[in-house]
This record gives structure tokens, C-alpha cells and sequence, in this order.
């Protein structure tokens, strides 16, 4: 009798998300840097997706490969992210006194065959006026 083992290499995609500055005042600019990284194998059809906080004008502030913001969604299809390969993307907006008060916004990245599945994270900004 004879066997044999055969390992599946899978990707480990995360995100993670920072605030340029967690206390800003109205006038000033909001900030959020997000970075998708892969720690496995190669991650086919990798994506972030992020519901940006209404009310303000987000721009990209760093091109990154497929980002685009339509409406107030955030949507980055990367392709393939090999081994250890990271993609940063930030965006900004210029708070008014309107926007005073807390702005809360929660990223998700996604691949075909992630063992974990997506990755949330949260990130909480306070604006003052």
C-alpha cells in the first residue's frame, strides 16, 4: 500500500485601512489609505470594494490599477495579486461644517478562492468644526 499528499497552496488576501489623520477640522482634508495585500498563493480576480462616507466629494489621490469611484463606491478590480504583492489606494474629500461629527467607512476585499473569504475593516474619522 502507497499513498501520497498533495498540498493546496490558497491565497490570503487582507485589507487594511488608516485614516491620514484620525481628528480633523472642517476645512481640512479627510483621508483614508487602504492597502490589499496577499500573503499565499496567487489571489485570481482580486477587488476592494468600499461604501464611502456620503456627503463628500472623494477623489483618488494615488492611481491605482482598475480604481474608480462612481457615485460614492469605491471599486478596485486588481486582476491577479501574486505572492506577496500589496496595491495601496487612498482617497480624500474636504470636510465642511456639515460633516462635523464621526465618518465611518468599512472596506471589503474579495478573490476567487480566498480560504478566509473577504476581509473587513472599519475605520472611524472625527471632523470638528
Amino acid at each position: 500500500q502507497s499513498s501520497a499528499s498533495i498540498t493546496i497552496a490558497c491565497p490570503d488576501v487582507s485589507v487594511v485601512k488608516a485614516a491620514l489623520d484620525d481628528l480633523i477640522s472642517a476645512g481640512e482634508t479627510a483621508q483614508f489609505d487602504i492597502t490589499v495585500a496577499n500573503s499565499g498563493a496567487d489571489a485570481f480576480n482580486a477587488a476592494l470594494s468600499d461604501l464611502l462616507p456620503a456627503g463628500l466629494g472623494w477623489t483618488l489621490t494615488t492611481p491605482a490599477q482598475g480604481c474608480s469611484i462612481v457615485g460614492q463606491t469605491l471599486t478596485c478590480d486588481f486582476g491577479t495579486l501574486a505572492p506577496g504583492a500589496s496595491i495601496e489606494v487612498s482617497v480624500a474629500a474636504i470636510a465642511s461644517a456639515d460633516d462635523c461629527g464621526t465618518i465611518t467607512n468599512t472596506a471589503c476585499s474579495m478573490v476567487i478562492r480566498n480560504p478566509t473569504g473577504g476581509t473587513n475593516r472599519t475605520l472611524t474619522l472625527q471632523v470638528y468644526r
